[in-house]
C-alpha cells in the first residue's frame, strides 16, 4: 500500500528489503541470466560446429580447377515481418579428370558477388569432386563468425546477470 508522507514522496511497503517484490526481482534477474547464458551457449555451439565443418571441408578440398559461373540461382528470403529479400548463389561448371561438374554454392548472399560468365577458382574434394568451395565465397565464414560473436556476447551478458542475481541473493538485498 502506498502512503503519502507529505514531503513529495510515496512510502511503499513493497520496496522494503526482504519483501516479496524484492525476492521476485532477484528471481527474474537470475532467470534472465540463465536464459541469456543458455541462448549464448547454443549460439556458440552452432558457430563452433559450423566452423569445424568448414575447416574439415576446406582440408578435404585440395584439388583446384578453373570454373565458369554459368547461372545465378535466385531465392527469396522472408523475415518475420513478411518482408522479402532476394538472395543469390552462383552455379559453376568445372572439369575434373575429363568429367564436367555443375554445382551450386551452398551459400546464398545478397548482394550477388558473382556474374554469369565470370571465371572463378574452385577447390574440390578429389575423393568426391561434387564437394567444392568457390574461392572468395565467404558466406560460411560470415555465418560462423556471427554465431560465435553473438553467442559469446549472450553468454557473457547472461553470466553477469547470473552473478549479480546470486550475489544479491547472498547479500540478502
Amino acid at each position: 500500500m502506498n502512503e503519502w508522507d507529505g514531503n513529495y514522496n510515496y512510502n511503499s511497503y513493497n520496496y522494503a528489503p526482504g519483501r516479496p517484490a524484492d525476492r521476485s526481482a532477484k528471481k527474474v534477474i537470475l532467470l534472465v541470466g540463465l536464459i541469456f547464458t543458455l541462448v549464448g551457449v547454443v549460439f556458440l555451439i552452432v558457430g563452433l560446429i559450423t566452423l569445424m565443418n568448414a575447416k574439415k571441408k576446406a582440408a578435404a578440398c585440395t584439388g583446384e580447377a578453373k570454373a565458369t559461373v554459368i547461372e545465378i540461382d535466385e531465392a527469396y528470403h522472408e523475415d518475420e515481418d513478411g518482408h522479402k529479400s532476394k538472395v543469390y548463389a552462383p552455379i559453376v561448371e568445372y572439369t575434373v579428370g575429363g568429367e564436367t561438374y555443375t554445382e551450386m554454392s551452398p551459400v546464398h548472399t545478397s548482394p550477388c558477388k558473382f556474374t554469369v560468365g565470370q571465371t572463378v577458382m574452385v577447390h574440390y574434394d578429389p575423393a568426391d569432386p561434387h564437394v567444392m568451395i568457390i574461392e572468395g565465397d565467404n558466406g560460411t565464414k560470415l555465418l560462423y563468425t556471427i554465431f560465435i560473436i553473438m553467442g559469446g556476447l549472450f553468454a557473457l551478458m547472461g553470466s553477469v546477470f547470473v552473478f549479480l542475481g546470486l550475489k544479491n541473493k547472498r547479500e540478502g538485498f
